[in-house]
């Protein structure tokens, strides 16, 4: 099989494409894909599978096998694979679970994506920490902190995720303006277990929080700096859609016989 490793602002992935050959192995997608990612060190694998009606579908895994309905870093990735195979023209749409992802590379580095509505579901307080849940495809617990290298932010994460309750098992994005125009941020994923380098899911949680709090407004342009890099994020009219821009990065193409 087949495999490309790609890189969104960081955030690492193997693509394993489905259209052109059959995944054989033993073992079911959720194991193979904890296999793999563990092997070549992503933060998850996608899928791509045939559609009739769009450009392709998709299933994406966590790394420890864990199915998601949506990773926004992934996804610009698919986009840039998907136009330099000739599965799509630069402008791209796919199926990832019950959303249309629509896509388009804007040059050889960068892609964007619009990443449908997002909703601020309610304001909680979790461990001693306040912040928002928000759904941006997946779920996000943001907290404003004052320091966005804080060790302690680790655990506290970890913390959140195992507490009873509606973040149980979220994504915790944490951002930190830091007195300067230059809004930091991290995730610590779900599935993962760990802070990523990126995260665009969470970068489109920490958008639609300032929006929500009128530090933003509707349709500005929100620039998050992650250790992997630039997220720039939209909001667009009333939360309706949300567009993410990032970097983009193939890192590798190899083959390798998938069995037990």
């Amino acid at each position: 099989m087949k495999m490309t490793k790609m890189s969104g602002a960081g955030n690492t992935f193997l693509i394993l494409n489905a259209i052109e050959s059959k995944v054989n192995s033993n073992q079911t997608l959720s194991k193979l894909a904890s296999k793999l990612c563990k092997e070549h060190k992503t933060d998850g694998l996608v899928l791509i599978k045939k559609s009739d009606t769009l450009d392709f579908e998709w299933d994406f895994l966590n790394l420890d096998g864990s199915y998601a309905d949506m990773c926004g870093n992934a996804a610009r990735c698919v986009v840039m694979y998907a136009f330099e195979n000739k599965i799509s023209s630069k402008k791209v749409q796919f199926q990832a679970k019950n959303k249309i992802i629509k896509g388009e590379v804007l040059d050889n580095k960068t892609v964007k994506i619009f990443m449908g509505k997002s909703n601020v579901i309610d304001s909680l307080k979790i461990c001693g920490k306040e912040g928002l849940l928000i759904d941006s495809g997946v779920l996000h617990f943001v907290i404003e902190t004052e320091d966005i290298n804080d060790p302690k932010l680790a655990q506290i994460a970890s913390d959140i995720q195992k507490a009873p309750g509606p973040a149980n098992n979220s994504n915790i994005t944490f951002y930190c303006t830091c007195n300067t125009k230059t809004t930091y941020a991290s995730t610590f994923e779900r599935g993962v277990f760990k802070f990523t380098k990126a995260c665009g899911t969470g970068a489109v949680a920490i958008g639609t929080t300032l929006v929500f709090q009128k530090k933003y407004n509707f349709n500005d342009k929100i620039a998050l700096e992650f250790e992997g890099g630039t997220l720039t994020v939209s909001v667009l009219g009333n939360y309706k859609d949300t567009l993410l821009i990032g970097s983009v990065e193939t890192l590798g193409v190899f083959e390798e016989v998938l069995g037990d």
